[in-house]
């Protein structure tokens, strides 16, 4: 055989592996779907602040002027209040000692007196109470805010990091998908190579000694027939 021949031979055999082969570089590799981006309520933040804002300011005793009045003593509803009451005991007083025949003065006033100052002496004492329990109220209520606050702030967080190990787990899975389908394209790549290149050989080494019935069968993939179709045309020299 010739180097013509089997230059021929070569570029038939190159050929067809081209054509078997091609579509390896073709196939598409998987792609990672686009992830929908972590969704936060657009309120979530701004209640967030105001909360925190809010609790901060209860333990401080700054609180919005509705409830000004709250957690204090002797406080303008409650000296409303004191007025009230001192005239309804006044008047329940003197009354009883109009019925009774006694003077408004000496003992009656001295009644009277008495009379203004334990009642005024209960409610103060009773606004007292009421002030310190509405300070614990205070209290416990900026407390169990900023406990609300940061306990959501929490789940926010750990949502947020289970979003992000999910993300990263598929892009791993993706990676490594990628990866196997490149380690089969490349071994199916060189095994076709491989027998490609013995096919030629057999081929060329038949057709130079001229063998009428090769002891090799040739190989029956297209790109072995297309070899050895190509080689047993050439001339003999």
């Amino acid at each position: 055989m010739s180097g013509i021949a089997v230059a021929i031979g070569g570029s038939a055999v190159l050929g067809a592996v081209g054509t078997a082969t091609g579509g390896f570089g073709s196939q598409k590799k998987a792609k990672m779907p686009d992830l929908p981006p972590f969704y936060e309520d657009p309120l979530y933040q701004k209640e967030q602040d105001y909360l925190d804002l809010f609790g901060t300011n209860m333990l401080k005793g700054e609180l919005p002027d509705f409830y000004s009045s709250l957690g204090k003593t002797n406080s303008p509803e409650f000296q409303d209040l004191l007025k009230m009451t001192n005239r309804d005991t006044i008047n329940s007083v003197n009354e009883n000692l109009v019925r009774r025949g006694i003077s408004r003065s000496g003992v009656g006033l001295s009644t009277v007196a008495k009379q203004v100052a334990d009642t005024g002496t209960t409610l103060r004492w009773q606004d007292y109470l009421k002030a310190s329990t509405e300070k614990g109220n205070l209290l416990n209520t900026g407390l169990n805010t900023l406990s609300g606050v940061r306990t959501a702030a929490q789940n926010q967080q750990a949502q947020k990091n289970q979003y992000a190990a999910a993300k990263a787990g598929m892009s791993i899975q993706i990676q490594q998908m990628e990866n196997q389908q490149d380690a089969a394209n490349e071994e199916a790549l060189s095994s076709v190579i491989g027998s490609s290149i013995s096919t030629l050989g057999s081929l060329a080494m038949m057709k130079y000694l001229n063998t009428k019935t090769p002891t090799t069968t040739p190989s029956t993939t297209p790109m072995g027939n297309a070899a050895y179709n190509s080689l047993m045309d050439l001339p003999n020299n």
